[in-house]
């Protein structure tokens, strides 16, 4: 286990500063702590909360690159949860 994760692990009830989250765990359409990270057809991951947002209000394409999104099919980024629970 990593210290980053064994750290999140002891404070996941703790509000943290975002000055000591790490950027790749903050979803890039909210800019908070990913709680359920999700995979786009474009590999990127988004927080559940804020892909289907954007999605559900009409954008169909990928936030960060501005790509057309070949399905709006999200899939669970396990591996990436387990980093951040």
């Amino acid at each position: 286990m990593s210290f980053t994760s064994s750290v999140f692990r002891k404070m996941r009830f703790v509000a943290l500063p975002l000055s000591i989250i790490p950027k790749d765990f903050c979803c890039p359409i909210s800019l908070d702590l990913m709680r359920d990270p999700l995979i786009t057809s474009f590999s990127q991951t988004y927080d559940r909360a804020s892909i289907t947002q954007w999605i559900d209000e009409g954008h169909y394409t990928c936030p960060n690159s501005g790509q057309m999104l070949s399905h709006t099919r999200l899939m669970p980024n396990r591996a990436f949860r387990n980093l951040i629970a």
